[in-house]
């Protein structure tokens, strides 16, 4: 009897979604060989999903292969195809009752570089280029788990009286054969904990999993410090131009064009934290581009879709950088 619903799945692949935890905390993952699978029994599930009763290596294995792996499994020429193939190896996860998640198909040239060598790694090349001993706070999302070591605090002067900016560098990880290492800058405001991720004031190095451990933190060590001396430049520029948006006005129409797309954007589960979200920091920073930034960063960190958060990023760092010209997409057409 298959037993496996989604929102099992879903909790083997969250542990708890956007929670703190240890660097030991790492989701356990294995490296399935196709070509050892010897396929027993194949059945669909109700949600799109296959579960594949199959002998690996002379031991019995439930193979789950959910959306997006079951639509990579058609892309290689489903199942039969998927073992005689030699250059591929499966990423699983290991769930609680024993099954195997199929994350992705990914090259035999992958590397997985466990999360507490490359944040342990990453503090070390922290130490060294700044003198900074930092501990980083370490978050788990969907998929992806995140260390922030915090580098600078700057105060913002603005209607909120003795609110700080925190700016830290990031470093993004998933051994899930899919998503790459990421190297960034962060900033978070302190008060509310609002957050941002810096792109346009800091390069974002992004980094794939090829090669031999040694040389994948070869990279990362030359992307963290790279990050870190573009923070270091332009960290003060941040506050700044936060501070700068409580002298961008914006009108009613601006703002009602500006809330239809955004929830288009992020779809009916997000609209009442921005719609609630909105309404507060209007009332405290009134008809100005402030009020956009402090509701789309408070949105930032409690989104868990990636994609919705990509571009909630890429909305507020064009108003950082060009404040008079993202307000003038949202006003009302002249024609």
């Amino acid at each position: 009897m298959i037993t496996w619903g989604r929102n099992k799945v879903d909790k083997g692949l969250k542990t708890g979604g956007r929670t703190k935890t240890g660097m030991s905390g790492e989701r356990e993952f294995i490296d399935i060989i196709p070509s050892n699978v010897e396929v027993r029994n194949v059945k669909e599930t109700r949600r799109h999903m296959l579960i594949v009763d199959a002998t690996v290596n002379g031991q019995d294995m439930r193979l789950i292969f959910g959306r997006r792996a079951r639509s990579q499994l058609t892309k290689l020429g489903g199942l039969d195809a998927l073992v005689k193939r030699g250059d591929l190896m499966l990423r699983a996860l290991v769930l609680e009752d024993g099954a195997y998640y199929i994350v992705r198909a990914t090259t035999t040239k992958y590397t997985a570089v466990p999360h507490r060598v490359l944040f342990d790694f990453v503090k070390g090349v922290i130490r060294e280029a700044t003198g900074l001993d930092i501990e980083p706070r370490v978050v788990s999302y969907k998929r992806r788990t995140v260390a922030y070591y915090p580098v600078y605090e700057v105060p913002l002067n603005y209607a909120r009286p003795r609110d700080m900016i925190r700016i830290s560098l990031a470093v993004s990880n998933a051994n899930t054969g899919q998503h790459s290492i990421k190297v960034y800058g962060y900033a978070e405001i302190l008060a509310c904990k609002n957050g941002l991720m810096l792109s346009e004031v800091s390069s974002v190095a992004v980094m794939a999993h090829r090669g031999s451990v040694e040389d994948v933190l070869k990279r990362v060590a030359e992307a963290v410090k790279e990050v870190l001396n573009s923070l270091r430049e332009k960290y003060p520029l941040v506050a700044r131009r936060i501070e700068a948006l409580q002298d961008v006005p914006i009108t009613e129409s601006v703002i009602r064009n500006w809330l239809k797309v955004m929830r288009e954007k992020l779809g009916m589960r997000y609209v009442t934290w921005l719609e609630a979200a909105l309404a507060r920091n209007k009332a405290e920073f009134g008809n100005t581009a402030l009020t956009l930034f402090q509701t789309m960063t408070y949105l930032i960190p409690r989104v868990r879709n990636e994609k919705k958060v990509k571009e909630l990023n890429k909305e507020v760092n064009e108003l950082l950088n060009n404040p008079t010209q993202y307000i003038r997409t949202y006003a009302p057409s002249t024609n």
